[in-house]
């Protein structure tokens, strides 16, 4: 089974929704997820407990962007995998990876939005 537990964002977009409405969202995915916000009051990272599970990383990855997405001012829709996934934290005792990192660009009528990176960082549990 595998289950995001930290989720790091960067740069999705200029426009950020007040704290109050990011925990409305969080509230109904992930109560106990935690949120960072920069100086200027931008929310930058969502971190914490497990937000989805699913049989894949990928998976996974995608249910997060789905129920998150409109946190940053993007639709879901609009968020798509780019590059491969790369395996983090190799543990030599098992052979695995710890976590699965997948990375999503934003674009808008097919083009692609400067610096408008969203990265999943999902933790792989072997059951």
């Amino acid at each position: 089974m595998l289950m995001p537990m930290t989720v790091a964002l960067l740069a999705i977009t200029p426009l950020s929704p007040s704290m109050s409405d990011a925990r409305m969202i969080l509230d109904q995915i992930s109560p106990s997820a935690r949120v960072h916000v920069t100086e200027a009051g931008r929310i930058d990272r969502i971190y914490g407990t497990p937000m989805h599970s699913a049989a894949t990383p990928a998976t996974a990855a995608d249910a997060f962007v789905r129920d998150t997405a409109t946190i940053w001012a993007v639709r879901p829709d609009q968020l798509h995998p780019v590059g491969h996934p790369q395996l983090l934290g190799y543990q030599p005792e098992t052979g695995d990876y710890k976590f699965t990192l997948l990375t999503y660009q934003q674009s808008v009528d097919d083009v692609p939005v400067y610096e408008s990176t969203l990265r999943v960082l999902v933790r792989n549990l072997q059951r």
